[in-house]
């Protein structure tokens, strides 16, 4: 008995041996063409990270099971853009090669010019051009350095005027076109309600870039800045839009107290009903009604007012995904980024957070 036992052992060991080295040998290169692409994002909004990481968790997932590519996402701590712009030049400036995807602001790719890989040379097998044409143009401009493409749009955002409709309904007061509309509305108001903040934005980091920027184009249709680089601060507009602003300090239409207040701070004033005119971005508008302290009864939105006429500004907002040129796998990063940036992957993220997205189509789905 004991022979026939030797006899099966021996007969089976080397077919067993065999079976597992062939399977070896098929899940090792499987193995090996799992690639880990680290991304790091600022959260939509402070109070979103844990919707947004709902909406896209099985996204991302089918994306690794189709492409071998796993993607970890780090959220930063970040209050506001300022604060996460101070964090990403550290990373950036430091060398760091942890994270092979960044999401940035716009207007930052240009302060970074070596940091960001060439999308169109790291991907070229990715038909980026036709992805950007589905897009909004004024989102993928500054994406282009020269012939490179640095970034893709990840969601948009435009700047806008909200304002409380209950409190002007009841002082028989109609929604500003101009600035001195606000000015007269807030003359109003605060003789009957002087515990109102009456006109509020943030005067801190980015937030007070783009609304000076707003500000300044509302006021006259002379760029300020002039080609070549030269600022046109001689057209009389820029002057007396920040006359304006001045004055409203010092009359109280703009109190002191919000004064040097970040955006996450003066939006809270804002949800909590105490200010009526609130100077800031579209995306507000979800978070607001989210908020459930104010609803569509009592506050809307508008374009920017003008300093006369039918001006208007409002300046481009939102965040753009990079692949960092020190990543270790940039063509699996920018597959990365093609997807996060695609059209189900927005959509998706639009309907869990409120942020807009960059393609024009979806602007019209009824659905969002």
């Amino acid at each position: 008995m004991r022979q026939t036992s030797n006899r099966i052992s021996s007969f089976f060991m080397p077919s067993v041996l065999y079976a597992l080295g062939a399977a070896a040998i098929i899940c090792f290169p499987v193995l090996l063409r799992v690639q880990a692409i680290r991304v790091y994002v600022k959260p939509a909004f402070a109070t979103t990270t844990a919707q947004e990481q709902a909406a896209i968790s099985g996204l991302l997932q089918t994306f690794s099971n189709q492409s071998g590519i796993s993607v970890s996402i780090d959220y930063a701590q970040a209050a506001t853009a300022g604060e996460y712009l101070a964090d990403l030049s550290s990373r950036v400036n430091g060398n760091e090669s942890i994270y092979d995807v960044y999401m940035i602001k716009q207007s930052w790719g240009s302060s970074f010019p070596s940091a960001f890989a060439d999308l169109f040379k790291v991907a070229p097998e990715i038909n980026w051009q036709n992805q950007l044409s589905l897009m909004r143009s004024e989102l993928t401009s500054l994406d282009l350095a020269g012939s490179a493409l640095i970034a893709v749009p990840y969601w948009a955002d435009f700047g806008g005027l909200f304002f409380r409709k209950d409190i002007l309904t009841k002082y028989n007061i109609k929604a500003p076109a101009l600035w001195a509309d606000i000015q007269s509305a807030c003359e109003t108001i605060r003789s009957n309600e002087p515990d109102l903040y009456c006109f509020a934005t943030a005067f801190s980091d980015q937030e007070l870039i783009d609304s000076a920027a707003e500000w300044l184009a509302s006021a006259t249709n002379t760029p300020l800045i002039a080609s070549g680089g030269v600022f046109n601060f001689q057209d009389p507009g820029f002057a007396s839009i920040l006359t304006v602003i001045r004055n409203w300090t010092q009359s109280g239409v703009i109190s002191k107290d919000v004064l040097g207040l970040t955006e996450p701070q003066v939006y809270q004033l804002w949800i909590q009903g105490k200010v009526v005119f609130f100077q800031s971005r579209v995306s507000q508008f979800f978070q607001t009604l989210q908020s459930q302290q104010l609803t569509k009864d009592n506050f809307a939105i508008l374009k920017i007012p003008g300093l006369s006429g039918t001006l208007t500004a409002s300046t481009v907002g939102g965040f753009h995904l990079a692949v960092n040129s020190k990543s270790k796998d940039q063509n699996s990063a920018a597959k990365v980024v093609q997807f996060m940036t695609s059209f189900d992957f927005q959509r998706n993220r639009t309907s869990a957070v409120g942020v807009l997205p960059s393609y024009t189509a979806l602007y019209s789905d009824s659905a969002l």
